[in-house]
């Protein structure tokens, strides 16, 4: 898996992943995703593409949480999927930013 803000740098297998999002500083954050669009390559595998958009907020003594002053980040996933005995699961997903931060 890779995030948008960082394609190229990879994390990989469940255990590094989970690591990745717990280590984390806490933050509100709100993910939008839309048009998803899933091609079926053959009876096993297929690949998706889907637009995300992304809130980030902080909270503050309690309430809802207030966004950051940064703008959303918006961008696209890639996704490689494996049908499994355990049903469809991603083998990559490679995040890439559709928009730069403004200056």
């Amino acid at each position: 898996m890779s995030r948008p803000t960082a394609p190229d740098d990879f994390v990989v297998g469940r255990a590094s992943i989970l690591e990745s999002f717990r280590s984390r500083p806490p933050r509100a954050s709100r993910h939008i995703v839309a048009n998803v669009l899933v091609t079926l390559e053959d009876a096993m595998h297929a690949s998706a593409t889907s637009q995300i958009l992304l809130y980030v907020g902080r909270t503050e003594g309690g309430g809802l949480p207030v966004l950051a002053g940064a703008a959303p980040i918006i961008g696209t996933y890639h996704d490689r999927l494996v049908l499994t005995d355990a049903g469809w699961k991603f083998a990559e997903r490679r995040g890439v930013l559709d928009f730069r931060a403004s200056q």
